[in-house]
């Protein structure tokens, strides 16, 4: 993707971002450190029956996708490591045909749902 096309995804992102109710929520919360280290592991709890460490109220995970108001910059952001340097990022799967399609699939309808319909 060009700088000027990168550039304008981004900007049309944060337009259309603006006014969509779900990217109104207040940003997701991570926080890798509660162990007073610093450890990067995939971190990956149980959707809906697990709890989460670090949220006050023990809520279970309840979303696969972070649509909430950071997301432009989070945009901005993806778009800006690709331009810089795309190889770090892109790569293939090795997916056979069926799971790819299973796979793609199944990130379509979770958009779908957990963007409240805004993506489809």
């Amino acid at each position: 993707m060009g700088e000027a096309a990168g550039g304008a995804h981004a900007s049309a992102c944060a337009s259309f971002c603006h006014n969509v109710p779900v990217f109104a929520r207040p940003p997701t919360l991570y926080r890798p450190f509660l162990s007073g280290r610093y450890l990067v592991s995939a971190g990956l709890y149980r959707l809906g029956t697990q709890p989460i460490p670090w949220r006050e109220d023990g809520q279970s995970e309840g979303h696969i996708f972070a649509l909430d108001r950071d997301y432009p910059r989070f945009v901005a952001s993806k778009v800006a490591a690709h331009r810089r340097a795309l190889h770090e990022y892109a790569g293939e799967a090795g997916l056979t045909p069926e799971l790819r399609e299973a796979a793609l699939a199944c990130i379509a309808r979770t958009l779908a749902a957990e963007s409240d319909g805004v993506m489809t």
